[in-house]
């Protein structure tokens, strides 16, 4: 409605309401007033969402319902003479408007579809499509599915359940990320008198029970290992680009089932073995199998690899998988929770090398001595297994050709392939148990990464996920793991800090082009290093973490640069913060003016 200075004046989409029922209008509408008409004016979603009662009975109608279905899910059959506006309309506007509608909330439209069968068996007719579904049919769809789960939950599962081989067609269409994001939203919880409140609520069993039988898991992985075994299209580019999307569609939905899991297993509601990856890592196991026996020059191979390294990488640091030991729990809770997330086993101790002393044991990832809420053990030992052959392929070729830069050409640049193992054994040794972070160490990890770091020097990317992990490792607040501070320690580190830093002060003398960010990151690791040593009082202490004669050499060589390095950088930072009150005051008094 519409508020004139007479009083109320007629909206366009209220004239054509009122010509529809057949009351006389100033200037009416000349021809079959229908969906589109309405479609067509400015306020029609306004009025629409300001419960406008007669535009809601009329688009509750089983007849406009189904127009609206029609327009928002169907591809359109565009006249070979329609103009570009009229192109758009029926393309883009239309599609968008109706599914605007179908998702709007209101109780007569969504009673009007969850109360009619055929009409919601229609709706997922689009799964079934032949042709294939485009972006606009994806995202059209999934918003009405997911809308009718919030507010419609029971009705719309129901109807999903009716509809054979519902999840086979979720997977059918995996091209598309908001149709696989709908298996996400399944676990969603139906809407409660308890809109705004923290507490986790739990799905509808109906909700678990079609994943948990549909194996969705496994479906995923079977997905994404197929497409990797069909490799890339060299004929076809959207063939290719739909083989990219489906692997990573399929990769983020494993994700983040996981951290839905893992919120539900926060309020203490047991999800089936089978929806569980932690308990079932055989699945993403088998797809790094399939990346690895395949051909690495192949870029569908190579983005398969990737993805699901970025799983594991996910899985073994997400935030939600950590709780604190004190959290309570009763005798039943306990009992509930010890049924889905101990699977730890006794593992043998690491050998040492000869004539070295025993490493202690690693220890909790932090100071703060959080808990897994879900084990990571069977986790990690899928990717312990497969170790040797991921290092292989960070000391291999590089897949992709050699870059310019300003420095020169790096003959065989990182690539995405290495830098994603590089955050991958990062991770691992970060956040890994016992059994993973000594087989890394055995496998002198620690060491080439340092390789990497140090080889290249404009790989910043790179020296931001090394440089954090070291300085992790050494911040007695954030990582009390002895056994990874001493592993990062007793590397060729230190000698390697000293060594760079001393050449690139020869290259600063000579004007020798050097690269700035690099050395930042040198003397940050140097001056961390300094500063984790020098939390022990005894020199015995400090041996037991670096080696006599380096930390004499370490010494001598903070006293000749590290001071004045800290010196410089000082006052650096107090001419930039100077820097920014002048600009501040300027702009001050430019208001002021």
């Amino acid at each position: 409605m519409f508020l004139s200075s007479g009083g109320y004046a007629s909206s366009p989409v209220e004239k054509l309401l009122d010509q529809l029922e057949g009351k006389p209008v100033e200037e009416p509408f000349q021809g079959v007033i229908g969906l589109k008409q309405f479609m067509d004016e400015d306020d029609f979603l306004a009025e629409l969402r300001a419960d406008n009662v007669r535009l809601i009975d009329y688009l509750a109608q089983e007849e406009t319902l189904q127009e609206l279905i029609t327009c928002s899910l169907e591809k359109p059959e565009i006249p070979d003479d329609a103009d570009e506006d009229a192109k758009a309309r029926l393309k883009f506007k239309y599609p968008h408007i109706a599914s605007e509608v179908l998702s709007a909330e209101q109780a007569k439209i969504t009673n009007g579809l969850v109360n009619n069968t055929s009409m919601m068996m229609r709706l997922f007719d689009l799964l079934d499509s032949e042709d294939g579904i485009d972006p606009i049919q994806a995202k059209n769809f999934a918003k009405v599915v997911v809308c009718l789960l919030r507010i419609k939950n029971a009705e719309t599962m129901e109807a999903i359940l009716q509809r054979q081989n519902f999840m086979i067609g979720i997977l059918r269409n995996a091209n598309a990320a908001p149709i696989t994001d709908i298996i996400v939203r399944i676990l969603d919880n139906p809407e409660t008198e308890r809109p705004f409140s923290t507490i986790v609520e739990p799905p509808s069993s109906e909700a678990v029970q079609l994943l948990a039988e549909s194996e969705i898991l496994v479906g995923l992985g079977n997905l994404c290992i197929a497409t990797i075994e069909e490799g890339s299209s060299l004929s076809d580019d959207e063939e290719e680009r739909l083989r990219y999307e489906r692997i990573e569609n399929s990769s983020l939905v494993m994700v983040d089932l996981t951290r839905r899991v893992l919120q539900l297993s926060q309020a203490h509601y047991t999800m089936p073995e089978n929806l569980n990856i932690f308990s079932n890592p055989g699945t993403i196991g088998r797809i790094m199998d399939t990346a690895l026996d395949g051909d690495l020059s192949d870029p569908i191979v190579r983005i398969g690899l990737i993805h699901v390294l970025n799983v594991f990488i996910e899985l073994l640091t997400t935030e939600l998988n950590f709780c604190s030991p004190s959290r309570p729990k009763n005798e039943d809770e306990q009992q509930e929770m010890n049924s889905i997330i101990r699977a730890m086993t006794a593992s043998r101790p690491r050998s040492t090398p000869v004539g070295s002393s025993p490493l202690p044991s690693p220890k909790s990832v932090s100071s703060t001595n959080r808990e897994q809420l879900l084990s990571t053990f069977m986790l990690e030992r899928e990717l312990k297994n497969r170790i040797p052959r991921l290092l292989k392929i960070l000391q291999g070729k590089s897949y992709i050709p050699p870059l310019q830069t300003t420095a020169g050409v790096i003959e065989q640049p990182l690539g995405s392939l290495k830098l994603k193992l590089v955050e991958l054994f990062v991770a691992a040794l970060k956040m890994g148990g016992e059994d993973l972070q000594g087989a890394m160490s055995d496998l002198d990890v620690p060491n080439l990464l340092l390789d990497l770091f140090f080889t290249y020097e404009w790989g910043s990317i790179l020296h931001q996920i090394i440089a954090s992990a070291i300085l992790t490792a050494l911040d007695p607040e954030e990582f009390t793991n002895t056994f990874i501070q001493k592993t990062w320690l007793r590397t060729y580190l230190v000698k390697q800090l000293m060594a760079t830093y001393k050449k690139y002060l020869g290259k600063k003398e000579t004007d020798e082009h050097y690269r700035n960010g690099f050395l930042g990151h040198i003397v940050l690791i140097t001056t961390k290093v300094e500063e984790f040593l020098s939390n022990f009082d005894y020199r015995p202490n400090k041996v037991e973490y670096l080696r006599e004669d380096v930390l004499d050499e370490f010494e001598v060589f903070c006293e000749e640069h590290l001071v004045a390095e800290k010196e410089r950088t000082s006052k650096v930072m107090q001419q930039m913060s100077g820097f920014s009150v002048r600009i501040l005051a300027g702009r001050a008094s430019d208001f002021s003016s």
